[in-house]
């Protein structure tokens, strides 16, 4: 006879979808507060893709749309916060 195993708590709550985002500023005390903040929460990561780490530029981060749309809220004339597409459905593409 096979034994069905552990009862565990059954499945956790839904993790929230995560997209891509870049994170801009042109002030260096902002993005490095934000970059902070952002690496200390759990569904999101953050690398600096322009700058360096004590003086990003730009981040490009991954999270819950929701925390995308609360950054715009909370930093609205300091950050732009927009979708990391691929530029190829806008007739961008990569040279070969």
């Amino acid at each position: 006879m096979v034994s069905p195993g552990p009862a565990g708590p059954g499945p956790g709550p839904a993790r929230p979808r995560i997209e891509h985002y870049l994170v801009g500023s042109s002030e260096t005390t902002v993005l490095v507060r934000v970059a902070g903040q952002l690496g200390a929460e759990p569904d999101v990561s953050v690398r600096v893709v322009a700058g360096t780490r004590r003086q990003p530029s730009v981040l490009a981060v991954a999270m819950p749309a929701e925390r995308a749309e609360q950054l715009r809220r909370e930093y609205p004339d300091q950050l732009v916060v927009e979708s990391d597409e691929p530029l190829e459905p806008y007739g961008v593409r990569d040279r070969p």
